[in-house]
């Protein structure tokens, strides 16, 4: 789990069982990029389409967040075991997604040395 704080500084929340005790350990939040992915739908019928988003979120060395919309760095993308590369406009990258099979399919990125992201699309 994370924790944004008022002043934009991201830490990550953990629960640690010691004995009969659970402990909330707080950290920052060490990756100094990340990605964001989002979709207006995830359940989807045969042959139905989705917009998948991708976005970079920056962070300084103390956590906090920078603002890069601008941002072109290429997305390193596996939809459904298919690895594409996919080019930001105006920071967001999307893949356009849909199946004539039903299932469960995973979209997530893959780009080395940042905390990536995924998200699951059903067809049926």
């Amino acid at each position: 789990m994370f924790e944004v704080l008022d002043n934009g500084q991201i830490l990550i929340i953990e629960e640690i069982a010691t004995g009969n005790q659970t402990v909330v350990a707080k950290s920052h939040f060490e990756m100094l990029k990340k990605v964001a992915v989002d979709s207006a739908k995830t359940q989807l019928t045969l042959g139905e389409e989705t917009i998948i988003n991708f976005r970079w979120q920056k962070f300084n060395g103390q956590g906090l967040y920078i603002d890069d919309p601008n941002n072109d760095d290429l997305f390193q993308v596996d939809i459904a075991g298919i690895s594409e590369m996919i080019i930001p406009t105006n920071g967001v990258g999307q893949v356009i997604f849909s199946s004539d099979e039903p299932g469960e399919f995973i979209i997530k990125t893959v780009n080395p040395g940042v905390d990536n992201a995924e998200i699951k699309v059903v067809v049926s």
